[in-house]
């Protein structure tokens, strides 16, 4: 894996391994399906692969599996949902009872957990379009009847492997995100985009505390960042042009520079944007770590582990 003109803070090459290793895994689940008449197992190769690469960076304390959510107290109407990645307190849960599955691994059976030891729920998509972003919605929604018996820390997120190039200018997909959220839904992930597939994308909302209706929307999903141009002019100073970037100066007072395009949306107050950088992956390991532990991630100094900068150009 090359990745010229740029370099990272300690752990960004692990972390765009890892990342690479999760996509081979999909990649070679579509492969095996594209011979076969019933076309369904690149979704459940998907999952495993995720569930396998979060086991791998959590904590100890904290199980990951797919299966069942069961309240406190179960009433008679009460309907079971499988969900497909769940993170749990793995030291003090019971497990309520486990299914094998075809993926034979320990990440693949299906358990039951209790709703007061469930930390997080994932949903997992194959690519982001339209239905799968509504039907990942409509599912982890499913949790609000929920909501009194999960874990006070519990939060949810959709991760989806791809974002094809047919789906660039559709950015009304975001409006898909604007629902009644009882689920502490923050966002999620996009592994990849056929544009450019070295980039991930993170989901995320942001509130507009002056509620500004008229806020610019963005026309399309996704631009490669390696068209953003960063030159260093002859004075020293640093020049910006066709996308934009995040600074960082650290504590020698060094800038640092990493491309990034965000696209976003607005309806009324709540904001929807997508990052996508080379840095995102690593972004939203770091942020899951965070709601895990409680951590308030809006105050508490921003995490630069993994991150991926650019090397300025020097202008000629």
């Amino acid at each position: 894996m090359k990745y010229e003109n740029k370099y990272g803070f300690i752990g960004w090459r692990e972390f765009l391994t890892n990342r690479k290793e999760l996509l081979d895994e999909y990649d070679k689940a579509l492969e095996k399906n594209s011979n076969r008449p019933v076309r369904i197992s690149h979704g459940i190769a998907g999952e495993a692969a995720f569930r396998k690469m979060l086991k791998n960076h959590l904590p100890k304390r904290y199980g990951v599996t797919s299966g069942y959510i069961i309240p406190d107290i179960v009433s008679g109407d009460y309907k079971l949902y499988h969900y497909d990645v769940i993170i749990y307190d793995r030291l003090n849960s019971p497990v309520l009872w486990s299914e094998e599955d075809f993926d034979t691994s320990a990440l693949g059976k299906k358990r039951a957990i209790p709703a007061k030891y469930v930390l997080s729920v994932i949903e997992i998509k194959s690519t982001f379009n339209q239905k799968n972003v509504k039907d990942s919605i409509a599912k982890l929604s499913e949790l609000s009847p929920l909501k009194n018996h999960l874990h006070p820390f519990f939060s949810s997120n959709a991760v989806f492997f791809e974002l094809k190039n047919n789906e660039i200018n559709n950015i009304d997909i975001l409006k898909q995100f604007c629902f009644k959220n009882e689920i502490n839904f923050w966002g999620g992930l996009i592994l990849r985009s056929e544009l450019n597939t070295e980039m991930t994308g993170i989901i995320s909302y942001g509130i507009d505390e002056d509620n500004n209706k008229n806020t610019e929307q963005s026309s399309v999903l996704v631009r490669d960042v390696n068209e953003t141009k960063l030159v260093r002019k002859i004075n020293g100073n640093i020049q910006l042009s066709n996308g934009g970037c995040e600074l960082y100066i650290d504590q020698q007072g060094v800038n640092h520079f990493g491309k990034m395009y965000q696209s976003r949306i607005q309806e009324k107050n709540l904001i929807v944007n997508i990052g996508w950088s080379y840095s995102s992956f690593a972004t939203y390991i770091i942020k899951i770590l965070h709601l895990l532990e409680n951590i308030n991630t809006n105050k508490v100094h921003k995490y630069f582990f993994g991150r991926v900068y650019d090397i300025p150009e020097n202008e000629l």
